[in-house]
Formats: C-alpha cells, structure tokens, sequence
C-alpha cells in the first residue's frame, strides 16, 4: 500500500539521522582560577557529549548530553543557579552561559563566604574550551 511504503521510507530516513543511544561519550572540560577574598577558587566547566561528521566531513558535535560546573577543591562548592547553551559555529562550538553561586571555604575563620558569578563558556568539539 502507498501509504505504509511512505510511512517506512520516512522511518528510514529518520533513523539515519538519530544518534545511538551507545554513542561514544566524549568530555570536554575548562577551567577557570577565580580570586575571591584572596582565596584561589578552581572552577571547572564540562560538556559531555557526542560526535559526527557534517556533509563536508567535519568532526561536529552531534548532541549535548549535559553541561556542568564544579569546585576542584571539596571544600569549596558551585551551585548552579541557571545554565543553557546553544550549538553554533555550525555545530563545531557549544555556546554556554552559567550563573553560579560559589561558595569559597576560607580555612583561616572556618567559615564560608558566597559569592554570585555569571560566565561565558565556549566548548569545541577538539575537547578544549575557553571561558570568558
């Protein structure tokens, strides 16, 4: 039947371009040293996600599993207030904004200081980034 033919062609073509759920997940990661109260703060960024190639056979990213952002020291902590992003540079860059609110262990008074930060984030499908 006509219709079914269409309808199976169309499921075809689809799947073609969906990503497998076993994709390979790849992590692309930036730091950032942050002074606050004179207290050296390491935030780090990640990006997990998945890989393709575009028509010219470019490496582009093929989906974003999840963006992140985290302290490297335990006693210093991130929370994540708001995050988004958005694929651009045709999909060779994620373009992500972070508000953050960071709160710095200062070991001096055993006490804890918050601070509110926004930032800029640029993730490339080489693995690296650049915050801004």
């Amino acid at each position: 039947h006509p219709r079914v033919r269409r309808q199976r062609q169309m499921c075809i073509r689809d799947s073609n371009n969906a990503v497998s759920p076993y994709a390979t997940t790849y992590v692309a990661t930036v730091d950032k040293i942050e002074s606050l109260n004179f207290i050296s703060v390491i935030i780090t960024f990640e990006a997990l996600f998945t890989k393709t190639t575009n028509v010219a056979g470019a490496t582009v990213f093929g989906s974003v599993k999840n963006i992140s952002a985290y302290a490297k020291n335990s006693k210093n902590k991130v929370s994540i207030l708001n995050k988004n992003y958005k694929l651009i540079d045709s999909a060779r860059t994620i373009a992500a904004n972070y508000s953050l609110r960071v709160s710095v262990y200062d070991s001096s008074s055993g006490g804890s200081n918050t601070y509110s930060r926004q930032y800029y984030v640029e993730f490339y499908v080489s693995g690296n980034g650049q915050v801004y």
